[in-house]
């Protein structure tokens, strides 16, 4: 088993906290500065360009942004651009959401097939391909990206407490989150529904609802288990 640390960040913080957050996380050797991306706090997209501008080897992640909010080819502009200003380093975590969608008047249907449609249209568009896609959920009519990606795959991470989610995570993603069950059999539990779907590479974080940026110590939030 291989045991990692990242950390997560609350979108709360003005710019100057941020980078010093980000800068503070890479030199305490974590993996991944997630960014969460919240109604009504500050916008997810512009934080981790922030964050990528002042940082070098630290891997920059959303945690997590939706299907719903946000168009999937809207997420596949931003997460390209990111990793464009990070040089390869952003990743992409997405869940069904729920912040903000009664002040929006959104309504969550079909969470777990909105992920994986989702995860088609970033992951094609991401490839350089032109999309017309017409699901349950996403629909998008022959759009494609102009601007060639640094990268044609970004990781993607789905967040998920459904046994739908999680066997999708496992199936199609490079890894699950899980909201802050660290015991030893609810990690088990949870990689036993990752493992209906097991595409053999994914990986399991294990997420903390609380936040370390208001201290100035490198204390973990989330564990990344690879198996």
């Amino acid at each position: 088993m291989d045991l990692r640390l990242s950390a997560l960040n609350l979108a709360k913080y003005p710019p100057a906290r941020l980078i010093e957050l980000a800068r503070l996380q890479e030199a305490c050797g974590y993996e991944t500065f997630w960014y969460t991306d919240e109604r009504f706090f500050r916008e997810v997209y512009s934080g981790l360009t922030l964050a990528a501008v002042h940082t070098r080897n630290i891997k920059l992640g959303t945690m997590v942004t939706d299907p719903y909010t946000r168009h999937p080819a809207l997420t596949a502009m931003a997460i390209a651009t990111v990793d464009e200003v990070a040089e390869g380093r952003a990743v992409l975590g997405l869940g069904a959401g729920v912040a903000g969608f009664t002040e929006m008047q959104l309504v969550r249907h079909q969470p777990a097939q909105a992920m994986r449609e989702a995860v088609t249209v970033v992951r094609q568009l991401l490839g350089g391909a032109t999309v017309d896609m017409h699901g349950q959920v996403v629909t998008l009519a022959h759009g494609r990206l102009d601007f060639p990606p640094l990268r044609a795959h970004v990781p993607v991470y789905i967040a998920s407490n459904g046994r739908l989610g999680l066997a999708l995570a496992g199936e199609i993603a490079e890894g699950a989150v899980m909201q802050g069950a660290v015991a030893a059999p609810l990690v088990a539990c949870f990689w036993r529904r990752c493992s209906v779907g097991h595409n053999g590479s994914a990986a399991l974080y294990t997420r903390s609802t609380s936040s370390p940026a208001s201290t100035s110590a490198c204390t973990p939030t989330q564990a990344l288990l690879k198996m």
